[in-house]
Parts: structure tokens; sequence; C-alpha cells
């Protein structure tokens, strides 16, 4: 595995996961256990073996990125895996490309992945009926202005926390749907997610769209597009899992919060881990 500051941080969030949370990555990677031509046969069998057993030690975790690695880029020379592959970095980099982001040589990849959740949420957007986007709105606490509506929803895609959070995971879960048949598993947190259901069609529709332009460019796309998302996801749910949720969903701000500054219902301890 590349020793790049990114890589380390991304062995860093797949040691911090679960393990269904992993399982995604597993099927991207080696399609559903089916294979692909520049996965070699030892590399699928150890990853399918963690997918079943659902154990994942820090040799696999690597094998993960070292594989995700590997696929880096659309190129020749990463198909017939040439050297190391390309780092995190310049993969992502390489999707908010082929997703119509652009960046800054300054950005992390943390910003860049809410850069293409973000650009993800915008396509979707135009596929809402009113009712749809008040709804999603009102469950994401985001008045409705008019026009400036998308622009605050686009805002707290790339802010961070539960926001960012809530629409990573609807991505992710849209996409997972699309390639391999079934949504995430959101255990414990799937009380949270039931108020965007609403986006499941119309962010249905922005990844089919995604997914058949990554699908058409060649092979290393139709794995690096969808690790990217679930990696994205991945690392929100890092990122919130000490935060304190109400009942209904509310965010609480002061982590000692006993009652929910919004609705008032009793506030239990924090509870954003999968099952």
């Amino acid at each position: 595995m590349r020793k790049d500051k990114e890589d380390l941080a991304l062995l860093n969030i797949l040691q911090q996961c679960e393990a269904k949370e992993k399982i995604p990555l597993i099927d991207y990677i080696t399609d559903s256990g089916n294979g692909r031509l520049s996965l070699s046969e030892k590399s699928k069998n150890q990853l399918v073996s963690a997918k079943t057993s659902e154990k994942f030690d820090d040799a696999r975790n690597q094998l993960i990125i070292e594989e995700i690695q590997a696929f880096g880029g659309n190129s020749l020379v990463n198909l017939i895996r040439f050297g190391e592959g390309v780092s995190y970095d310049e993969i992502v980099r390489d999707v908010t490309s082929k997703v119509g982001v652009k960046v800054k040589s300054t950005d992390s990849c943390e910003d860049m992945e809410n850069a293409i959740i973000s650009k993800i949420i915008e396509k979707a957007w135009d596929k809402m009926s009113p009712e749809e986007r008040n709804t999603m709105t009102e469950f994401m606490h985001i008045p409705a202005k008019g026009s400036a509506t998308l622009a605050a929803v686009l805002a707290a895609a790339e802010l961070g926390g539960f926001a960012t959070f809530q629409l990573a995971a609807s991505v992710a879960n849209a996409l997972a749907r699309q390639i391999i048949g079934r949504g995430l598993t959101f255990g414990a947190n799937a009380a949270l997610m039931e108020g965007l259901s609403v986006l499941v069609g119309p962010v249905g529709w922005a990844v089919m769209a995604l997914w058949l332009a990554a699908d058409l460019a060649g092979p290393a796309y139709r794995v690096t597009v969808p690790c990217v998302i679930q990696i994205a996801y991945l690392r929100q749910t890092i990122a919130i899992k000490n935060f304190k949720i109400c009942p209904q969903g509310h965010l609480q701000k002061d982590p000692n919060a006993k009652f929910c500054s919004t609705c008032g219902a009793p506030i239990g301890a924090p509870r954003l881990r999968n099952a």
C-alpha cells in the first residue's frame, strides 16, 4: 500500500468502520464475487472470505486500499497493474473530473468527496417534485426560500456534520442499489434515514446517469467511482459517531444535552453506529 497521507487516513477509516460497512467496497472491487479481468484470483478470494466472515484485519483493510489504488484511473497501464497504482488523492481527483466537479489543488480528499456528493444531489434536485423538495428540506431543517433552497442544501452537503452524513448516505445507498442490487445496512441509523427516503427516486436517477457514464468509460471507473462514494459515506459516518441525536433525528449541538433543543424529546447515549 502507498504511504501517502490520504492513503494512511483511508486505512484509519477502514479500521474504525464496522465490517458490514466495508462489504459494498468488496462487492465493487470483486464485481460481487464474480471477479474482474485485472483482479487476481488470490486477491478476490481473500476479499470474498473477509466479506463472508465479516472479519477484517489490517491485512484485509490494506488489501482493499491496494486494489482501489490499482484500479485507479482508466488507462491501460493501471489496468495491467503496473507498479503500486495511484494514490487515493489522485483517484478522488479523477472521479471529480468524471462527475464534472472543479476542485482546487489544495482541496483535501474529504473536500472533494463532499463536492462529488453535492454534484449528485444537484442533479437529483432537478428530478424532484416540489413536494419531494419540501420533504427533503424539512427533514434536514433547511428553510425553503425559493431558488436559495438548493444553494442551502448544497452548502450543507459540503460543510460537514449531520446533513453531510445524511446526503452522503443517501447517495451511497442509491448507488449500492443500482450496482449490487441492495441498499446499505444502516442498522441503528435506519430511523435517522427514513426521512430521506424521498431521495431514493431522484438520487437513483442521478446515480444511474453517473453509473452509465462510468460504465461506458472503462472497467476502472466501475470500481473507483462507487468506491469513492462509499468511502465518502464511511468518512462521514465516523465523523458523527459521537453526535447525540434525539429519537426524531434532530442533531444536538450540546454534547451534554438531556432533552432535544428542537422537539423536547429525551436524549439517550450517542447512537450512530451500525448494527
